[in-house]
């Protein structure tokens, strides 16, 4: 039996409300599902550029969040649903100016993340996989 089948057999039985997501594996470089009670939200990072490197993004970086690594809450946003409207969906297109800090040689970096709340929402390769699967989800 494989380990997916062996993972998505333990979900079934997973008796706690633990959310959940897609996590990239920069050792394997693969996808695995991973489920975790402390997670409120699953993330993902669909846009990752260096300011001194070429317009180049790279693969998506997926993870879940817990509360204590957020800076603030956006559960009011995504938990504003009505029977005719919901959030499925809320991303963040930011910058870091690292050299400001003195924390390294990097200078400015952009990244754009998103945050979703529902099961394995963050999953997708490419931004527009990310946005289909949430429409399954």
């Amino acid at each position: 039996m494989t380990l997916l089948a062996l993972f998505s057999i333990g979900l079934i039985f997973d008796l706690s409300s633990a959310l959940i997501c897609y996590k990239s594996d920069f050792e394997t470089g693969e996808t695995v599902m991973v489920s975790n009670s402390d997670f409120v939200y699953c993330v993902s990072f669909h846009y990752n550029k260096d300011s001194r490197k070429s317009d180049k993004t790279h693969k998506p970086f997926l993870d879940g969040v817990t509360k204590e690594e957020l800076e603030e809450d956006y559960g009011m946003l995504l938990n504003s649903d009505t029977s005719v409207y919901s959030v499925l969906s809320l991303c963040l297109f930011e910058k870091y100016d690292w050299a400001k800090l003195n924390l390294s040689k990097r200078s400015i970096e952009f990244q754009f993340r998103c945050l979703c709340d529902q099961d394995l929402c963050n999953g997708g390769e490419k931004f527009e996989d990310y946005l289909e699967n949430l429409k399954h989800v």
